[in-house]
Parts: structure tokens; C-alpha cells; sequence
């Protein structure tokens, strides 16, 4: 904690909480234009002209995608067991997300520490 400047309003939190939020537009920004730049090389690979409906040159059609996957209809099938319907994605990836328990991502700092050897 000695990289905290003594006279930093809030102590660790807060700056732990600014960076972790510049971190998150950071990203999210990169995510979007990368998205963007994607589509347009895709569609030149494809001789179209790539997103180009929303917006000017097709710049707002990440945030077309968002609006389109937040207002979806969730459907259960009619005959299915809902809990099984529900459950079955969460089998599949929780096995897969465990093994990062085990890998070490910094010096002390594991989910698990198995003493294996």
C-alpha cells in the first residue's frame, strides 16, 4: 500500500475503485472499437459495405446489438423441465471456470491451494 499517495482522499478503496472503473471504460471502449473495426473488415473481406444502418458509418451499431440482446424474450420450452433448462449452462461452464482456481495469478494469491506436492 505504499504506492497510495499519504494525502489520497478515501485511502485504498477509493483508489482501488477509480482505477478499477478507468479500467472498465478502458475496456469497454477497446471492446466496441474492435467490434466496429471487425465488422468493417469483414464486410470488405465479403464486398458489402459492412454496418453501415445506424448511425453515421455504422457507429452506433454495437450499442443497436446491446439494445437488441437486453430487450430479448427468454423461452422455456413448453414440455422442458424449467430447473434442468436453466441448470444445464452452469453445469457446462462451472467445471470449466474451476480450473482457474488452482493457477496462481500472483504471488499468494490462489482461490484454492491444493498441497499436491
Amino acid at each position: 500500500m505504499t504506492a497510495i499517495p499519504a494525502d489520497w482522499p478515501g485511502g485504498f478503496w477509493v483508489h482501488f475503485g477509480v482505477f478499477t472503473v478507468i479500467l472498465l471504460v478502458f475496456v469497454l471502449v477497446m471492446m466496441i472499437i474492435f467490434v466496429y473495426l471487425e465488422r468493417r473488415v469483414i464486410g470488405r473481406f465479403q464486398s458489402r459495405l459492412g454496418p453501415n444502418r445506424t448511425g453515421p458509418f455504422g457507429l452506433l451499431q454495437g450499442i443497436a446489438d446491446a439494445i437488441k440482446i437486453l430487450i430479448k424474450e427468454t423461452i422455456t420450452p413448453a414440455k422442458g423441465d424449467k430447473w434442468v433448462y436453466w441448470l444445464a449452462p452452469v453445469v457446462a461452464f462451472v467445471p470449466a471456470l474451476i480450473i482457474f482456481a488452482v493457477i496462481p495469478f500472483q504471488n499468494g494469491a490462489l482461490m484454492a491451494d491444493l498441497n499436491i506436492g
